[in-house]
């Protein structure tokens, strides 16, 4: 599979939608969720259900915003191909660093949760 600045563009604009509802609807469910676990008892089964539904919530926002800045990484360095290669490069490796840094928290901070 060949990638092209056109499947780039379509890619980031459809993931913008999903995007967009994962950032609105993750933080709201989280704050419920935390507004459910201060009414539950400390020890209880529905505590650590709800300890890791809220992390399943913030994780997944940082999953989500980490493939939004690889595909806008992605999207730099295509329109930035033609003008400099150097800032093309530096485009895509600060998309790839930050998002992958972004996703790893996102997985990382959900099993810790879990713990």
């Amino acid at each position: 599979m060949h990638i092209t600045k056109t499947r780039v563009e379509h890619w980031l604009r459809s993931y913008s939608r999903f995007a967009f509802a994962c950032c609105l609807w993750c933080p709201l469910s989280a704050f419920v969720l935390v507004f459910g676990l201060l009414l539950s008892s400390r020890n209880s089964a529905v505590a650590k259900v709800t300890t890791g539904l809220i992390g399943t919530a913030v994780g997944l926002l940082f999953v989500a915003m980490g493939v939004y800045f690889i595909l806008t990484g992605l999207s730099l360095f295509y329109r930035r191909l033609r003008t400099t290669r150097l800032g093309a490069v530096l485009g895509l490796c600060a998309g790839l660093l930050f998002g992958g840094f972004c996703a790893y928290l996102g997985i990382v901070g959900f099993l810790m949760m879990l713990r």
